[in-house]
């Protein structure tokens, strides 16, 4: 985590970003399989499954035990007569 923040610190200085920019193809690489981390850093990321801002599908949000509507008024008018 130390070393992404040195790396932004160091991209948002424009001498250093341009003098960096022609050795990126080989630097990112090498960066990202040189990458640890602890079972904590691990826990504390973000999920890559979270799906919280994708809309949710009528599907996902319909209730187990639907009846519809015209189900539910006869079972209601038929409730009365008992």
């Amino acid at each position: 985590m130390e070393a992404c923040e040195f790396w932004l610190v160091i991209a948002e200085d424009d001498v250093v970003s341009q003098a960096l920019t022609p050795y990126l193809p080989e630097l990112v690489p090498l960066l990202l399989s040189r990458m640890r981390y602890t079972p904590t850093d691990i826990a504390t990321m973000p999920d890559a499954n979270d799906d919280a801002d994708v809309p949710d599908r009528p599907e996902d949000i319909k209730p187990r035990f639907h009846h519809s509507r015209t189900h539910r008024q006869v079972r209601a008018t038929a409730t009365r007569w008992l």
